[in-house]
Formats: C-alpha cells, structure tokens, sequence
C-alpha cells in the first residue's frame, strides 16, 4: 500500500497503548502503538499511532523520561492508514485508520531530553525500558 496523499500532523498528549516486536525482512523490529489526543474523545480527537524501529525506541524513552509528569506534548507527523477492524457492524466491517508516524517532535524540558537519550542509549545497548 502505498502512502499517496494521506501525510498528516498531530499535534496533542502521546501514550502508549502496546509495545511488541514484529519480523521484518528477517529481523526483530521493535514497534509502539498508541493515542495522540488532540484535544475531546467524544469530539474524534484521540488517534491511534503506531511507529516501528529507532523511532518506537525512541518514543518509550520519552514517555518513560516524562515519569510521573504525565503524558507528554507531541507532535506527530506521517501518514494515514486505513485498515479493516475485527468487530462487525450491522454485518459491515468496520473500517478505522492508523497514523503510521514518519517523526515525533517532543515537546519536554531539557531535563526530560536529557533522561529520554539515556533510556534510548540504555534501550539501543540491549537494556529494557518498557512502559508499564
């Protein structure tokens, strides 16, 4: 699938939902899913995102770096997935989207920086900071 026109940017408060690790072309790559939240829930702005690689590493470094402060300001770029969900509708499927992040920008203290590159230099050297 290719990405066409559907580039988006999404800026809100980032959380993980689900950190697992997928094969890809032979190698264990590491992948997050989880919500940016933009703004109201019941108004649609919580949206699902997902990114694999440095990036997912990346992103449990910040969110575990951000600790007890709650979740962190992000800004989200990439592109829009559209994708089929298991639940059935009035026997229709029920078609969602996923933004498969290119970058994200956070927005944190430079104290936050600075513990979030020791995590993902720890993470890159084999050690694990995953999120609860």
């Amino acid at each position: 699938m290719g990405k066409r026109n559907n580039k988006v940017w999404i800026d809100g408060l980032l959380s993980i939902k689900n950190i697992s690790i997928t094969e890809l072309d032979g190698s264990a790559v590491p992948v997050v899913q989880g919500i940016i939240a933009s703004g109201l829930q019941e108004l649609g702005e919580h949206h699902r995102f997902m990114a694999y690689g440095r990036l997912a590493v990346e992103t449990v470094a910040f969110v575990q770096a951000v600790d007890e402060e709650g979740p962190p300001q992000a800004l989200v770029t990439g592109w829009l997935r559209s994708m089929a969900l298991d639940c059935e509708i009035a026997e229709e499927r029920v078609v969602s989207s996923i933004v498969v992040a290119d970058n994200i920008t956070f927005v944190v203290s430079k104290e936050v920086r600075t513990r979030a590159n020791t995590l993902f230099n720890q993470a890159l050297q084999g050690k694990d900071i995953r999120v609860e």
